[in-house]
């Protein structure tokens, strides 16, 4: 059998086993979700049964609208298409979810290995660590905006790997992805910044200029229409925190002051969850938050006379002192709340290794508070200790996610730095991916709330693949010369 014909039987095989396992995981593991998964679902189902994008409750036809959840409804129009238009057949939409990704990862290698000239070994290498990835395997049973964000990723930088390669665009291609990624997740809008790139590296002047304007149109015009229809309807631009129960509204007061000093995925589940479902009771705050003990009474104060406000959204004139504790914060704290807030939010998002990645772990609601709280508390080896002694399924993953995250953060670090040699293609491919990923930073230090390590999805990801294809390349290559 010939190296051609060994290879394309190789491949076969490997697609095989990737929409065999993703199907079988998507049976196997639970489905996830979080508060957005019930405002998903809740648009959803007025989509499908009332024809309407909407948060009202379904049942009473209200169809108040609404710009789609707290995203665009790209995600709840593909759970109603999907048939999930009750909590029962919420596994149509993760089967569906798990094909796509399994036909994305397909797409993505047959691109891939032909243009990084991957032998048959490390492409196989590559479709089976992509198909049983710990930060990917969570997300794509979860219903959450994440798990058609992994699809969306393959296939960009399956099309970016086209454009440098074979400098080939393909206008409609291009147009109907980043349009249909926008509608998914607002912070897609980021990967439009890689037309430009793409096509003026590919193509003369004029004709890049022609086919960035044309899928600019693509994204553009219904984003537009959208726009108008929005607006006309009396909703807010740019749109609003949607929260769970839609009597509840987010307000600024609060928004100014939590945003003012958390810097910590841990203050979610303590004060910004909380908040969210006006839970004003169970509110718990890190004592740096406050500037001062004369600040954290007065904060404290607040929340006293909010439990009397449990259910229900915060009142106005309480508001206010949220507003102007977070502006006294702000004008005191300049420096931090501009610079040195930012950076650490962005460390602690990528640099929070205990987080699990979704990877569904089986623990009740308490034992992943406890666990939660001891991780937070922990500072010395023997608390640590403690804690795998406690709960030892939950630790060694976590740990064997954090070394895998770290391994891979180490060589997009080696591609960066030029310590592994790669040609100008490959370079170019490193530097697109490098431009993508530096603006969806700012983008999240522009527009998210709170900080939550699922934020960087989509950053992970893009170094997790790029390092993985770089590094099968260069043992492809080296495999090559010892033989």
């Amino acid at each position: 059998m010939n190296e051609k014909r060994s290879k394309t039987l190789s491949l076969f095989l490997l697609f095989f086993f990737i929409i065999l396992t993703k199907l079988s995981l998507s049976v196997l593991l639970p489905i996830q979700g979080t508060a957005d998964s019930i405002i998903y679902y809740t648009v959803a189902s007025n989509i499908t049964n009332n024809k309407c994008v909407s948060r009202s409750e379904v049942n009473t036809k209200e169809c108040a609208p609404d710009w789609g959840g707290n995203q665009l409804f790209g995600y709840p129009l593909f759970l109603g298409l999907s048939g999930a238009d009750s909590k029962s057949s919420l596994i149509n939409a993760v089967l569906i979810q798990n094909l796509l990704l399994s036909l994305s990862i397909i797409y993505f290698l047959v691109i891939v290995s032909n243009r990084f000239k991957l032998n048959k070994r490390y492409t196989t290498l590559l479709g089976v660590t992509l198909t049983l990835s710990p930060l990917q395997l969570g997300w794509a049973n979860s219903i959450l905006t994440e798990a058609l964000a992994l699809s969306i990723i393959f296939l960009f930088l399956a099309e970016t790997t086209i454009a440098i390669f074979d400098k080939k665009i393909k206008v409609i291609r291009w147009g109907v992805l980043l349009l249909f990624a926008f509608f998914v997740r607002y912070e897609f809008a980021v990967l439009c910044i890689a037309v430009p790139l793409l096509c003026f590296y590919s193509y003369n002047s004029k004709t890049a200029l022609l086919k960035t304007v044309s899928i600019g149109l693509i994204v553009l015009l219904p984003t537009a229409i959208w726009v108008a229809r929005s607006v006309s309807l009396g909703l807010p631009v740019p749109p609003k925190l949607a929260m769970v129960e839609p009597h509840l509204k987010y307000t600024e007061g609060f928004d100014r002051w939590f945003r003012s000093w958390s810097v910590k995925a841990s203050d979610n589940p303590s004060v910004f969850w909380k908040v969210l479902r006006a839970q004003y009771s169970q509110v718990s705050i890190d004592d740096y938050a406050f500037n001062s003990e004369e600040q954290k009474k007065q904060v404290l104060k607040l929340f006293e006379v909010l439990i009397d406000y449990e259910g229900e959204s915060i009142p106005d004139y309480i508001d206010k002192d949220f507003y102007i504790i977070g502006t006294e914060n702000i004008e005191n704290r300049s420096f931090a709340f501009y610079v040195l807030n930012p950076l650490t939010r962005l460390k602690n998002m990528f640099l929070d290794f205990s987080y699990d990645h979704r990877l569904p772990i089986r623990m009740t609601t308490k034992e992943e508070q406890a666990f939660n709280m001891r991780i937070k508390n922990a500072s010395t080896i023997p608390d640590f200790m403690s804690i795998a002694t406690v709960y030892p399924k939950k630790v060694i993953f976590i740990t064997l996610i954090a070394v895998y995250k770290l391994a891979i953060y180490l060589f997009f670090a080696f591609l960066i730095f030029k310590v592994i040699k790669i040609e100008k293609k490959e370079s170019y491919f490193i530097y697109c991916s490098l431009i993508i990923i530096t603006s969806h930073l700012f983008f999240i230090l522009a527009f998210t709330r709170s900080t939550e390590v699922r934020y960087s999805t989509l950053s992970i990801l893009i170094i997790e693949l790029c390092s993985l294809i770089l590094l099968c390349q260069y043992l492809s290559r080296k495999q090559n010369v010892c033989s």
